[in-house]
């Protein structure tokens, strides 16, 4: 069975009986090559550096921080506490949903989202029925990025596309700038207009972004 991990005071990983065959039980700070991951409720798991060799999933009241990390997976997440990808290259799919505190891909905390503390994202990023802020700065997504039925407040800034941007049906203000968009760029039965600007777009300016 494999090992579950938890925090001791000097802050690395602790090996424990497994919960669950075939995760890891995250709930400290990894420096690992590990294998699937799972982040139980309650738990705060940082990938530092971390590879990941399968998926990772966060349980709701979970917390995931990442950090130079590479996931071969995909990361999943419902009812998450809080999700923070910085410097990260995930080979699959981000579906982030029902998040209770902010969900922030790449960086978010200054003006210009630097590529270089972003995020790779190799498949889709999904937003969607966030209750709190969430973001998406600064990162590099191959496939398709979906923002849709968020109660809190979306940012989508200075990314770069390879597929389409889709913001549909959120609840609060949303925010979409200087992202390079090889797709189209749709926007469509939003609570509140985008305020889109300064974004290159390949396809088409779809819906409430058209002429955006």
């Amino acid at each position: 069975m494999m090992p579950t991990a938890s925090l001791n005071s000097q802050r690395t990983l602790v090996l424990t009986p497994a919960v669950k065959a075939g995760d890891l039980v995250c709930n400290g700070v990894g420096h690992l090559r590990l294998a699937g991951i799972l982040v139980p409720s309650g738990a705060i798991c940082f990938l530092d550096g971390t590879q990941v060799e399968g998926n990772v999933r966060v349980d709701r009241g979970g917390t995931l921080l990442t950090a130079g990390a590479t996931i071969r997976g995909n990361i999943h997440s419902d009812r998450a506490l809080r999700i923070q990808l910085v410097g990260t290259r995930v080979l699959g799919n981000v579906t982030l949903v029902r998040s209770v505190e902010h969900v922030a891909v790449g960086d978010c905390t200054g003006p210009n989202h630097s590529l270089v503390r972003g995020a790779i994202i190799e498949g889709n990023i999904q937003l969607s029925k966030n209750y709190a802020w969430s973001g998406v700065c600064g990162a590099s997504i191959r496939g398709n990025l979906q923002a849709s039925g968020n109660s809190g407040m979306v940012l989508v800034a200075g990314n770069d596309i390879d597929g389409t941007l889709h913001a549909g049906q959120n609840l609060n203000a949303l925010t979409i700038t200087f992202n390079a968009i090889k797709g189209n760029l749709r926007c469509d039965e939003n609570v509140f207009p985008p305020r889109a600007y300064g974004n290159r777009v390949g396809g088409n300016r779809e819906g409430e972004c058209a002429g955006r």
